[in-house]
C-alpha cells in the first residue's frame, strides 16, 4: 500500500527537523502504529544520510562572545562565564552547522529555494536527481579552492555504461565535460579552475549515460538522467 503525498513529504519534514515539537510527536506516535509511515522515515533516513558531510563547520562570529558576556553580567555578576559560554557557543555551532545540512537537504527532498545569505558564498552542495523524490548524486563545489566532489547516494549505471558529469551555462555554449562519476564510490576532488566563480555558482549541472569510459566526442550522447543546481551551504 503506497503512502499518501501528504504522508510522504510529513516523514522528510520529520527527518530534517522541520516540524514542530507537537506535529513531531504526532508523528513519533504514528510510526508506532503505521508501518507504512514508519517505512517512510527509514527511508528519507537513508536517503538523506550522505548529505550530513556536506556542510562545513561553522563558528560563531567573534564579536558574539563579548555580547554574551555583557548580559550574563548585567544579570548575574557571579555567574560562572566559562561554563555557562561554554554551554552555549556548543549549543549555537550545533544548531548552525545543523542548519547547513538542512538547507542543502530541503533542496534535495522538497524543492525549496533557499535564500541567499548577505555574504558571498563559497561551499555548495547541489543534489543530481529526476525528481525531488529520486537523489541520484550530491556534488559538493568549493569555489575558493575550485574543486569539486561527486558522492553517490542512489546511482548505478547499466552494464557497459558510464555516468558522466556536465557543466551547462549560457556563457560556456555547449556542454563542457567534468569527466566520468563513479556511480560506487566518492569520485575524487576535481579542479574547476577552467571556469569564472559566477558561472560555477549559476550553472546547472548534469548526469548523461554514456558509453563505458564516457562519450566518445565530447558532447552529451542524449538527454541528461540527473539535473541539480548549487545552493549555499557555508559562508
Amino acid at each position: 500500500m503506497s503512502l499518501p503525498d501528504d504522508d510522504e513529504g510529513l516523514a522528510a519534514e520529520y527527518v530534517l527537523g522541520t516540524l514542530n515539537a507537537n506535529e513531531r510527536a504526532a508523528v513519533a506516535a504514528r510510526r508506532l502504529r503505521e508501518p507504512e509511515l514508519d517505512a517512510a522515515i527509514s527511508a528519507w533516513e537513508a536517503r538523506l544520510a550522505p548529505l550530513s558531510e556536506a556542510a562545513p563547520p561553522v563558528w560563531p562570529p567573534p564579536e558574539l562572545y563579548a555580547r554574551i558576556e555583557a548580559r550574563l553580567g548585567a544579570a548575574n555578576p557571579v555567574v560562572d562565564l566559562t561554563s555557562v559560554l561554554s554551554a552555549r557557543l556548543a549549543r549555537w555551532r550545533a544548531t548552525a552547522a545543523g542548519a547547513g545540512v538542512l538547507a542543502a537537504a530541503l533542496a534535495a527532498a522538497l524543492g525549496v529555494v533557499v535564500a541567499a545569505r548577505p555574504s558571498v558564498p563559497h561551499q555548495f552542495v547541489a543534489v543530481l536527481q529526476k525528481g525531488p523524490d529520486e537523489p541520484a548524486f550530491a556534488m559538493t563545489v568549493d569555489v575558493d579552492k575550485q574543486e569539486f566532489t561527486v558522492r553517490p547516494v542512489a546511482a548505478k549505471p547499466p552494464e557497459g555504461k558510464s555516468y558522466e558529469l556536465w557543466i551547462i551555462a549560457p556563457k560556456l555554449g555547449a556542454p563542457r565535460s567534468l569527466g566520468v562519476i563513479d556511480a560506487n564510490a566518492v569520485s575524487p576532488e576535481r579542479r574547476l579552475s577552467a571556469y569564472d566563480p559566477s558561472v560555477v555558482r549559476e550553472a546547472t549541472y548534469a548526469v548523461t549515460l554514456e558509453p563505458q569510459g564516457g562519450s566518445p566526442n565530447g558532447a552529451p550522447s542524449g538527454a541528461p538522467v540527473f539535473v541539480g543546481k548549487l545552493i549555499p551551504v557555508g559562508p
